[in-house]
């Protein structure tokens, strides 16, 4: 039944946070859906007979399929009938956008409240200046320009709310401002000669760009946001009523739901006066959260009876028959209702009565549908989302292009920005009913378009990372599903690069779970049976992920279980798959790593030589992928023992290791060049690289030189500022310059230390600033770049 319910939030402040508490029934009392929509309504008008105190969270969760949407359009129109006095209803759900940052959610949210009579005049003036600080003011302005132009068809609220702010925007860019704007705004009659506002205006956007950053104002849009809705309820003496559905999409990226980032909304939740409703996989346990949230469950038997009426099935036979094969799942009761109605009572008990599980009930759905369309359905389940050009990318030689339009007006399939996205539940049913000459056709077809992606000149490095995890994933989906036609060794493979592709992007609790799945699937079934390659590949890999976990998790028998599955691996290659070389040099590649992260070099060395001995007489551009990781770290241990030497006052000799890092770093990045292109990810890893061992053996110009390339590289590739290795890129590059600064210092040279340490200091900040917004609660901490920011400033105050 879908997704695990997950729980967002500190449950230890959340229990405490009961006992005052004033809410007046346990889930555990309540069945079906009319007493939660009861339970939910108390609730509700408790909070609005109360003065305005801090605001209220009333969580709605469950697992998918469950209707948890079509509860919230429940009550929406019921309170927006119910609660006319005094109070604004209104609602936002993520269900169809690419939500990526936390300010495009919230001036959604400031549109939907300006529309609804509640104006945000504060947070939109520091939006647009946060704007200008992180971008430009050419950009703010367009911006601006094109929100104002939009406003005029939102209504006349939003419309003088920006017109307000339009002041420092004239005053400032007088070149180039649309007379559209000016025009608009003395129609509404709110911009013209009011002197005092316009100069009121002029002096916040002032104080606003020149004493705070980019990072200061971006902190603030949430605060600001609901200081505004607070002075609204307070001059207004109004309550706020807020519905936000579908809240685990918060953390969409790239296809992938995951627990995002949400402190944005733990702020504006505690706005006085108002309550917000909040429904999706995840229970929320903040402190402001009332006890006993609805942990939504089947609908009871009239209840789904009564939605099938609403659904146009006016024969009381088909409406049991029905009811008993959805066993009160919504998502499968609007199905059928739609199988019931484009056909006759007879064909409809016919195909109703064939139905014995949720699987056949698919079948019996898809059954009656037009011919041309299955085939873009099955796509669809595969690939998730989707929009025109990419379906027919995937389907060009066996999908209608007219099928594609027909998608979206199936009840489980909704519109998400410009793509469309099938609903989990259904799509996993379809999936599963799926034949292999459909699992055939699409496999080929995503590994064509694969192949495609080397000689894509149109999409940046990230861009293809991100496109390629996409149609990597359906692969894997497709080879979990057609195993048996698509031959063991294809179906491992996929499941094996979706696995890796999702680590490389930095997804590695996912990658983790993919990779112990897939050693599970090929696990022998007795302790006699000797283990297959298949297993063995899987093994090493969840190895290795969980070195890479023990690091962040801080779980020390995580490491020691890693190098003990390791040596496994490595003894039944010897013993069983003498042949096996890659896998071999991989195990050997992985304790090195091992050993190096628990500083024993001498261990390291052992196993990591063997590789390099096995490697020596290949040339950079004859290295693949896997060899070219393995010569890479090999530099990176060199790395850091010659570090470590040094540091032990072993200058020589650390040295002589920073140069033979240098050596085979030079190896791995011709060969990733080769092999990715120059900004690709594994090509600027390893230039960073380079530029930090150059900086370790005190060559500043040659370290400054390549990580200025790195940062160059991961701009134009156009990775986010949030990317680890982006974000490692310029921390070192802030590095080079604290190190430039000391030895300025010791020289004698304070002017030019004082330059070189407010460059460090500038660069740190903007690293710690950017590592802080990219972290969810469960993420590594920023303790390194917060270190260096207070090194850098005691530097300076040292000066």
């Amino acid at each position: 039944m879908g997704t695990d319910v997950f729980v967002l939030g500190d449950d230890q402040s959340y229990a405490a946070s009961m006992a005052n508490d004033y809410t007046l029934k346990p889930s555990s009392e309540m069945s079906g859906r009319s007493s939660s929509r009861a339970h939910i309504q108390e609730v509700a008008a408790e909070v609005l007979s109360k003065e305005n105190g801090t605001g209220k969270v009333f969580s709605i969760y469950g697992t998918g399929g469950l209707g948890k949407t079509f509860l919230m359009e429940e009550l929406y129109s019921d309170f927006t009938h119910r609660f006319t006095h005094n109070t604004v209803v209104t609602r936002h759900s993520f269900e169809g956008e690419e939500i990526t940052s936390e300010e495009k959610i919230l001036k959604e949210l400031s549109d939907l409240l300006a529309c609804n009579g509640v104006p945000s005049p504060t947070f939109r003036m520091n939006y647009y200046a946060w704007r200008a600080k992180a971008s430009n003011f050419a950009l703010a302005k367009a911006e601006f320009c094109a929100d104002f132009e939009q406003a005029k068809n939102k209504g006349v609220e939003i419309s003088t709310m920006l017109s307000g702010l339009a002041a420092p925007f004239i005053d400032q860019f007088t070149q180039g401002l649309g007379g559209s704007i000016l025009n608009a705004a003395i129609e509404i009659g709110v911009y013209a000669a009011d002197s005092i506002k316009s100069a009121k205006a002029c002096n916040e956007w002032k104080s606003l760009t020149e004493e705070k950053t980019s990072s200061d104002l971006k902190r603030s849009l949430a605060a600001s946001l609901k200081s505004d809705i607070e002075a609204w309820t307070g001059r207004n003496e109004r309550k706020l009523i807020f519905f936000l559905d579908t809240f685990e999409k918060l953390g969409w990226v790239a296809g992938e739901w995951r627990i995002g980032r949400y402190d944005w909304a733990k702020t504006i939740s505690e706005t006085k006066g108002s309550l917000w409703i909040v429904a999706g996989r995840c229970r929320l346990a903040w402190k402001n959260v009332v006890r006993f949230p609805v942990q939504l469950e089947p609908m009871s038997s009239s209840e789904a009876d009564d939605l099938l009426v609403k659904c146009g099935v006016s024969d009381s036979e088909l409406r049991s028959l029905a009811v008993e094969k959805a066993r009160g799942i919504p998502v499968y009761l609007i199905m059928l209702a739609d199988m019931i109605n484009r056909s006759s009572v007879a064909e409809a008990r016919r195909d109703l009565l064939c139905i014995v599980d949720y699987d056949n009930l698919v079948e019996v759905y898809l059954r009656g549908l037009d011919a041309s369309l299955k085939p873009a359905i099955y796509t669809a389940a595969f690939i998730e989302y989707w929009d025109y050009e990419f379906m027919m990318a995937v389907g060009e030689s066996f999908i209608d292009p007219n099928a594609i339009a027909q998608l979206e007006n199936l009840s489980f399939v909704w519109k998400r920005q410009d793509s469309f996205e099938m609903h989990e539940v259904v799509a996993d049913l379809i999936r599963r009913s799926a034949k292999g000459p459909v699992v055939l056709k699409l496999f080929k077809a995503c590994g064509d378009l694969l192949g495609q992606l080397g000689s894509d000149d149109k999409r940046t490095a990230y861009a293809k990372d991100t496109y390629r995890l996409h149609v990597l994933k359906a692969r894997q989906l497709l080879a979990v599903e057609g195993v048996d036609v698509l031959g063991s060794e294809a179906a491992f493979n996929a499941r094996m690069q979706y696995a890796e592709a999702a680590w490389h992007n930095g997804q590695v609790e996912q990658a983790y779970d993919l990779y112990k799945e897939i050693q599970c699937s090929y696990a022998p079934t007795s302790s006699a049976d000797e283990p297959s390659i298949y297993f063995l590949r899987a093994k090493l890999k969840t190895a290795a992920l969980k070195t890479q976990l023990w690091l962040t998790r801080g779980e020390r028998t995580w490491h020691e279980q890693a190098i003990a599955d390791t040596v496994e691996v490595l003894n039944d290659v010897r013993e069983h798959y003498p042949n096996e070389r890659l896998i071999y040099l991989s195990a050997l590649n992985d304790l090195g790593i091992s050993w190096k992260r628990f500083k024993d070099f001498d261990k390291a060395f052992y196993y990591q030589n063997q590789v390099v001995r096995a490697l020596k007489d290949k040339k950079a551009k004859e290295l693949d992928a896997d060899e070219a990781r393995f010569i890479n770290n090999y530099g990176a241990t060199c790395q850091q023992y010659g570090a470590k030497l040094k540091q032990e006052g072993n200058a020589s000799e650390g040295q002589e290791y920073l140069k033979r890092a240098l050596k085979y770093y030079d190896k791995a990045y011709k060969a990733r060049k080769t092999l990715f292109g120059t900004n690709s990810l594994q090509a600027l890893i390893v230039l960073t690289n380079k530029g930090v061992a150059n900086m370790l053996m005190g060559k500043y110009p040659e370290a400054e030189n390549m990580l200025e390339k790195a940062y160059r590289g991961f701009k134009s590739g156009g990775f986010p500022t949030g990317d680890s290795s982006y974000l490692r890129a310029r921390f070192q590059l802030a590095n080079v310059s604290s190190n430039k600064a000391r030895e300025l210092k010791d020289a004698g040279l304070i002017d030019e230390a004082r330059i070189e340490g407010r460059k460090a200091l500038e660069l740190h900040k903007k690293v710690y600033n950017d590592k802080k917004e990219c972290l969810t609660e469960w993420a590594v901490d920023t303790g390194k770049p917060r270190d260096a920011v207070k090194a850098a400033e005691k530097f300076l105050a040292e000066l």
